[in-house]
């Protein structure tokens, strides 16, 4: 699949509905009885490849291996499908292997943290208005997810993908992040997110500090008015932050998601579950 160039052609500042025969280059989604598109030059991606297993040196994430792939080499071609340039964000030491590895898949950019300045500076020279956040920590996030967020992004300026409460926790009401109060609403704030690039680029020109974590934009963002929708997040989408969550992922997670996306066997009149 061919990764648009970064500098992009084309300025669009909101979602476009294709007509009926239209391109068919765009990530549908189901909005009722319509369909809603984000095309791919309408999205920039960022992944962070900064990640580390405790105990282990920045970036070892990286090169973890699902398969046939590392875990980078699977993030991106899945980002791919629903972004037109991707940026990836390497420890200095891993930019040359990252190249290695991804070709002119993606970007690839050396950095010391995933924060605001380093994802500004990664986006420059893209117009695409909106930004797609990725960390490999959280390996699992498939297209579908990624879209959601995107075009959550572009319809309200903010969205995030949310799990059960264990870290970044916000209240989620109506399909909305507010501020945690308490209650059983309670839900954390994960990767993927996206928003618009202007909003990044003003809340930056506002704080006048770059320093702010990515997983904490949409609490700066929120804080200027922005609304941050919430985005279901699909429960196989964990965080992988020690050695016992890469093997839970690598020996039961991953050949159980292999076996599911397995197509039936010919002659088999047995229907696969789904």
């Amino acid at each position: 699949m061919r990764i648009h160039a970064l500098k992009q052609q084309r300025k669009i500042v909101a979602p476009r509905r294709l007509r009926k025969g239209g391109k068919r280059n765009g990530v549908r989604k189901r909005v009722h009885s319509k369909r809603t598109f984000v095309q791919r030059h309408q999205v920039i991606a960022v992944i962070s490849a900064l990640g580390s297993i405790a105990g282990e040196h920045a970036g070892a994430l990286a090169g973890l291996r699902l398969g046939t792939q590392t875990l980078l080499e699977m993030a991106v071609d899945r980002v791919a499908k629903c972004a037109g340039g991707i940026v990836v964000i390497s420890a200095d030491e891993g930019v040359d292997a990252a190249r290695k590895i991804l070709g002119e898949r993606a970007v690839v950019i050396g950095a010391q943290s995933f924060n605001l300045s380093t994802i500004l500076a990664g986006i420059e020279t893209s117009e695409a208005p909106a930004v797609l956040l990725h960390d490999l920590a959280f390996p699992f996030a498939g297209p579908t997810l990624m879209t959601k967020v995107a075009l959550g992004a572009l319809e309200q300026g903010a969205a995030v993908s949310v799990g059960p409460p264990i870290m970044n926790v916000g209240e989620v009401i109506d399909e909305l992040v507010l501020p945690a109060i308490g209650g059983t609403q309670l839900q954390s704030v994960a990767m993927p997110q996206a928003f618009l690039r202007e909003a990044l680029r003003e809340l930056s020109r506002k704080s006048g500090t770059g320093n702010t974590p990515a997983e904490h934009l949409w609490k700066a963002l929120q804080a200027e008015g922005e609304i941050v929708l919430a985005v279901p997040n699909p429960r196989f989408n964990i965080r992988i932050g020690t050695s016992l969550d890469w093997l839970t992922a690598r020996k039961v997670i991953w050949p159980w998601l292999q076996s599911r996306n397995k197509p039936a066997q010919e002659g088999s009149n047995t229907p696969r579950r789904v």
